[in-house]
C-alpha cells in the first residue's frame, strides 16, 4: 500500500511537457486577441481528468479579476473525430464560465493547416498563455499545484498578479509547471457517445 501511495504522489506531482511558447502572439493564429486588455489562452484535452482543476482555478482567477483579461479556451480534437467527441463535461464546464470563448482546435493536414496547439507551442492539457495588449508573452505555464488538485499555487498567484497590475518581474512571471495529460493523445474518448467520459493515463 505504501508503494502505491508513493507512486500516486509521484504521478500527481509530475508535470507534463513544458510549452515551446512563442514570445509574441502567433501571427497566423485564428484566435482573436484583445487589444484593450491581456488575452489568456488555455489549452485543454477534453478527456483529461487533471484539467478539471485547471478550469476551477481559471474560474477563480476570473472571479478575482473581473474584466481584467479576455479568455479563450481551446480544446484539442483529432481531425478524424466528429465534433461530439469533444463534448465532455470538461467542455461544458468551460462553456459555463461567463465571458470565456470556447474554441475547437483541429489541424487539417490535407489543407496544410497547422493546429492552434502547433501555433502556440502547447504540449500539455492545462497549459495557459497570457499575452499583453501588444501581443507580448507575459506568462506561460499551469495554474494548478499538482495533477487534478485546485488550491493556492505559484502559477495562479503570478497570473492574478499580472492581470491585477501588481509589480512582478519578467523572470518570476515567465513559466510554471503544467500538470495535465498530453494534448495530442487522440486514442482516448468515445467516437459517438456524447458526454461519455474516458480517462488518460
Amino acid at each position: 500500500m505504501a508503494v502505491g501511495v508513493i507512486a500516486l504522489t509521484r504521478y500527481q506531482m509530475s508535470p507534463g511537457q513544458s510549452a515551446r511558447a512563442a514570445s509574441v502572439w502567433p501571427a497566423q493564429s485564428s484566435i482573436a486577441r484583445a487589444t484593450d486588455r491581456p488575452t489568456l489562452v488555455m489549452f485543454l484535452h477534453p478527456y483529461c481528468p487533471c484539467s478539471r482543476a485547471s478550469i476551477e482555478e481559471l474560474n477563480r482567477a476570473m472571479a478575482q479579476c473581473p474584466g481584467k483579461f479576455a479568455t479563450r479556451i481551446v480544446f484539442f480534437k483529432p481531425s478524424n473525430q466528429p465534433m461530439q467527441w469533444a463534448n465532455t463535461d470538461l467542455w461544458r464546464s468551460a462553456e459555463a464560465i461567463p465571458g470565456a470563448s470556447v474554441i475547437v482546435d483541429e489541424a487539417l493536414p490535407q489543407a496544410n493547416m497547422p493546429s492552434l496547439v502547433e501555433h502556440f507551442g502547447a504540449f500539455t492539457s492545462g497549459q495557459v498563455f497570457l499575452y499583453g495588449t501588444r501581443g507580448d508573452l507575459l506568462f506561460s505555464g499551469g495554474i494548478t499545484g499538482s495533477r487534478g488538485h485546485a488550491g493556492d499555487n505559484d502559477g495562479l498567484d503570478r497570473l492574478i498578479a499580472l492581470v491585477g497590475g501588481e509589480p512582478i518581474s519578467i523572470a518570476a512571471a515567465a513559466k510554471t509547471p503544467v500538470f495535465g495529460c498530453a494534448l495530442n493523445d487522440s486514442a482516448t474518448g468515445p467516437v459517438s457517445s456524447v458526454g461519455t467520459e474516458g480517462g488518460l493515463p
